[in-house]
């Protein structure tokens, strides 16, 4: 049996991941990171990664685990609604969060780079995804462009925000520098 998690609208809009041009196996999406002068971690659970710079990229790897998701299921008795929860622990890895489509444009999530917090541009194969909540996708892996040109990036995605791009670039770029030397 086959389920279907369709994307939910929020007040941003419809969440949507941006696919590369060229490979249409990689999807752009955006992710908080906490950048220090020697590490990259998760901003919320301090969580540290498999790091390697390939081509432009920084690589980040890790090893899915279970995370507790909860389904919020309907139901109904006699003539009163309600719902019921039903939690499950389902192998997870490092959320990624959508672009938002509204009023036939495209936004970035609306949250600002506070150094050493970055919102980074991130691209992630499909075949990496682990699941999806109807927002946002957890992934086994992801790819965090440091060189926008070696990496190909489309002039419309940098377009979207380009100084909250710019930094976060010049922030992995500096990651790299420091830990490649």
């Amino acid at each position: 049996m086959c389920h279907l998690i369709e994307t939910t609208n929020t007040q941003y809009g419809k969440p949507i991941f941006l696919q590369h041009p060229e490979r249409r196996d990689y999807c752009f999406g955006q992710k908080m990171f906490r950048i220090t002068a020697d590490s990259i971690k998760s901003y919320y659970l301090g969580r540290t990664y498999d790091v390697r710079w390939v081509d432009g990229w920084c690589i980040l790897t890790v090893q899915p685990d279970p995370q507790i998701v909860r389904f919020e299921i309907a139901s109904a008795e006699g003539n009163s609604l309600g719902c019921f929860l039903v939690e499950q622990k389902i192998a997870c890895g490092m959320h990624v969060s959508p672009f938002f489509w509204k009023d036939k444009c495209i936004s970035p999530v609306p949250d600002a780079n506070r150094p050493p917090l970055y919102n980074l541009l991130v691209c992630f194969n499909t075949i990496d995804v682990l699941f999806y909540d109807g927002i946002e996708i957890s992934v086994r892996q992801i790819l965090i462009p440091y060189d926008p040109k070696l990496c190909r990036i489309p002039e419309y995605i940098l377009e979207l925000s380009p100084n909250r791009f710019a930094d976060s670039f010049e922030a992995v770029a500096k990651l790299r520098d420091k830990l490649t030397s």
